[in-house]
């Protein structure tokens, strides 16, 4: 349809009535092929629907009534996300397979699109860090509290430029180690943000080398990394109650920041705590994160302050031209299931009006477009095109059925 917009957009409509047939034939077929793409790449969602549910573990713990309601619910979410009704059944079936089941599947498939469609996370991407954040802090398949923390993350990507996929990467590689450490999950967002913005690092790079420097932060056998820290005022250990308890690496890094950026650019010290406590690969890591620690402190905030920064993305690239155009492609999905799982398909007005309906909110055209779908359709009726009858109400489907 873009072609058609391209040819249409700014001309007068006066013009495009004394335009000739053959320019107006022309302007149809372009519509027509359009129409016959979209209902095909439409049938080829119906079945991957239909093969997702009739193959896998969903179709024994969902009665039929209950896979009705699932792919009621999955073009919901596909509207939401911006993403294919396909993709979300395809998520929800991946929790299914890694324990999270009923409610608990539906819900963290939807944080799962929510991280994709707010920071264009692969899925893969995403998922990994679901399973990775959730058993690293006890957050029993709760999605209202990763999707808190997806909010932080997704704070932090969007305020300091770096790539949301990348920041996910880190944590899902460092959260388990993070964890164990008594860090948490805003500290290894700060942290790994920092890092990722500081050096050439990729995400899953950063989250490595963060779990490396966490491990020589605790490492209370090295003498080497104990007397460092301890001339540089940032104790591993402290006394409590008459013991000694380790510091956790953020409590450390802290102390340790303030006195390797009070020296010298020259100091041979700042060279040492680098050397001493990063080791040989990660010297210049420790001395980037050290040198950019307000960077540290700024993601900290970032993070507080996300509230409902991830849906509030969603929503803004949904309402895009491309978001729209998604939508739009839903809504021709939702049309061939009907059209497949009706009993009578005859010739009809009523599918026409509230296309052209749709279309217009749905991807805000301007008037000659829908104007010239509308003489498609009714060249269409005319010639026996197919519509159907069923379609009365509004533009769409409380009783979708597989197809």
């Amino acid at each position: 349809m873009e072609g058609v917009v391209n040819k249409l957009d700014g001309q007068n409509p006066n013009e495009l009535q004394d335009n000739s047939g053959t320019y107006i034939a022309s302007i149809l077929d372009q519509c027509t092929q359009k129409i016959i793409s979209g209902i095909s790449q439409s049938v080829t969602e119906l079945k991957e629907i239909d093969s997702l549910l009739s193959g896998s573990s969903l179709s024994h713990k969902y009665t039929s009534q209950e896979l009705k309601q699932l792919i009621e619910e999955a073009f919901d979410k596909a509207y939401r996300y911006n993403t294919s009704a396909s993709g979300w059944l395809s998520t929800v079936q991946e929790m299914d397979y890694n324990g999270y089941h009923g409610v608990k599947a539906k819900e963290l498939a939807g944080t799962s699109l929510l991280a994709q469609s707010s920071g264009n996370i692969a899925e893969e991407t995403a998922n990994s860090w679901i399973f990775a954040t959730d058993a690293a802090y006890g957050y029993n398949g709760e999605a209202d509290r990763l999707n808190n923390a997806l909010d932080g993350m997704n704070n932090i990507a969007m305020q300091n430029s770096i790539s949301l996929e990348d920041l996910a990467a880190a944590i899902t590689a460092a959260s388990e180690a993070a964890s164990k450490n008594g860090v948490k999950i805003n500290e290894l967002a700060a942290i790994t943000g920092t890092s990722i913005a500081a050096t050439e690092k990729t995400g899953s790079q950063a989250g490595k080398a963060v779990i490396s420097l966490f491990n020589s932060l605790q490492d209370i056998n090295s003498a080497k990394i104990t007397s460092t820290l301890e001339k540089a005022g940032a104790a591993m250990t402290v006394l409590e109650d008459g013991s000694l308890r380790l510091r956790t690496p953020i409590q450390i890094l802290e102390d340790l920041a303030k006195t390797y950026n009070s020296l010298g650019s020259n100091d041979p010290f700042k060279t040492k705590i680098a050397k001493n406590i990063g080791g040989k690969e990660n010297a210049g890591f420790l001395a980037a994160i050290l040198e950019n620690w307000q960077s540290y402190e700024s993601m900290l905030q970032d993070y507080t302050r996300g509230t409902g920064s991830a849906e509030a993305a969603a929503v803004e690239k949904a309402g895009s031209w491309s978001g729209s155009l998604k939508q739009l492609s839903n809504s021709w999905t939702e049309l061939v299931n009907m059209l497949a799982d009706s009993s009578a398909i005859t010739s009809g007005i009523q599918l026409l009006n509230k296309f052209v309906t749709a279309m217009g909110n749905i991807a805000e055209s301007t008037l000659p477009v829908p104007a010239a779908i509308a003489a498609v359709y009714t060249a269409l009726k005319k010639s026996g095109g197919l519509v159907c009858q069923h379609i009365a109400g509004n533009f769409s489907f409380p009783s979708l059925r597989r197809v």
